[in-house]
């Protein structure tokens, strides 16, 4: 499902599945790894959130994308939705990592 939330951008509510919680078992010491493994099983390019400790952070964010590279995932942007919303903006949104 999808939800507008402005001219440009848009949210996507997702379901919680055997393989997003498996990955979010790989991070056991990390709060809210769930969101993290149910963006990045969605192959979404950004999540938004305004969790500065645990996941707006770019040593966590480190360590997620160490482990969505060992598992065959993408990388994920962690951004909060008012850098995000600067980015589309400026016409400068986040792209997808995919050629």
């Amino acid at each position: 499902m999808r939800r507008a939330l402005g001219d440009e951008l848009a949210a996507e509510l997702l379901c919680v599945d055997a393989e997003t919680i498996a990955l979010g078992g790989v991070w056991v010491d990390a709060d809210d790894a769930l969101h993290v493994a149910q963006a990045t099983v969605a192959r979404a390019q950004v999540l938004a959130s305004w969790n500065f400790r645990h996941l707006v952070n770019p040593n966590k964010t480190r360590q997620f994308n160490g482990v969505n590279v060992i598992e065959g995932f993408d990388f994920l942007v962690i951004m909060t939705l008012m850098d995000i919303s600067k980015l589309s903006e400026a016409g400068d949104e986040p792209q997808s990592n995919e050629s």
